[in-house]
């Protein structure tokens, strides 16, 4: 599962930090997934998790044949989980950069990412 928090800012730079920091550090050493993107918007502190349940899913995924290589190198891939919603992940040199749920097709994602 990905998981994704939304933290409105404070207006205060060193509040702002130290709130990221704690919601990742809890996170992380809570084992509660793994930080795979933050970042800060207009609205405030973005951070999505993997959360541990779907590792194995999205390993297993990645390590299959990919279904299309894009042209900065990523190899997108697609499964499903468990309930059947369609999943996605995408690699680039061996290692899991992105993944989520996706309602695209697989030809839909080779359409999307392919190298034109």
């Amino acid at each position: 599962m990905i998981l994704n928090i939304l933290a409105p800012f404070d207006g205060s730079m060193e509040t702002d930090l130290s709130v990221r920091y704690t919601l990742v550090d809890t996170i992380e050493d809570r084992n509660i997934g793994q930080v795979i993107e933050e970042g800060i918007g207009e609205e405030g502190l973005h951070v999505t998790v993997q959360v541990e349940g779907n590792r194995t899913l999205i390993s297993r995924i990645s390590n299959g044949k990919p279904l299309v290589v894009d042209e900065f190198g990523k190899s997108w891939f697609r499964g499903v989980d468990a309930s059947g919603r369609g999943i996605y992940s995408y690699t680039q040199n061996g290692i899991v950069k992105g993944s989520g749920y996706t309602n695209l097709s697989a030809a839909e994602i080779i359409a999307k990412y392919s190298v034109k």
